[in-house]
């Protein structure tokens, strides 16, 4: 188990479920992008918590790591223009991801188990194009530990 490898799994899931869109995601990339001419799935490392799926001891705890994935889909706010159809492929762009995540639960053996968190959607300006987006977490509960020192 590594994190290179948690990051890689997760990337090639976001590829896999970006190719099955109409239009497809091309580009998956770590972090943020700087423009959004087409649509872009992002994602990068947002922290740890405790595990919610136990494993604590007395002398070690595990812990969850975080990564967060934001889909951008370049669109339009006004109310005249708005295209139902936009809306359809964002909900789809985060059934794909999500159905391609939750089938690769394990990442690859470098997981031993998934917790998603409920999607956000929104509109946000980057670089000046504004863009629908969906949100959610990917929390990967990992064989690490972190010992309790008393």
């Amino acid at each position: 188990m590594s994190w290179a490898g948690v990051i890689a799994a997760i990337d090639a899931d976001l590829v896999t479920a970006g190719a099955t869109l109409s239009p497809a995601i091309s580009e998956i990339r770590q972090g943020e992008p700087d423009a959004v001419n087409t649509p872009i799935i992002g994602y990068w490392y947002v922290g740890d918590r405790e595990s919610e799926t136990g494993g604590n001891s007395l002398t070690k705890t595990n812990i969850e790591e975080g990564v967060l994935v934001r889909i951008y889909r370049p669109g339009s706010v006004r109310a005249t223009s708005l295209d139902d159809s936009l809306e359809v492929w964002v909900r789809s762009a985060v059934r794909a991801c999500k159905a391609a995540l939750w089938g690769d639960v394990y990442l690859d053996g470098n997981s031993i188990g998934l917790s998603i968190t409920d999607t956000v959607a929104a509109w946000e300006n980057v670089a000046n194009v504004l863009c629908r987006t969906a949100t959610f977490t990917v929390w990967v509960d990992q064989a690490f530990v972190d010992d309790i020192t008393v």
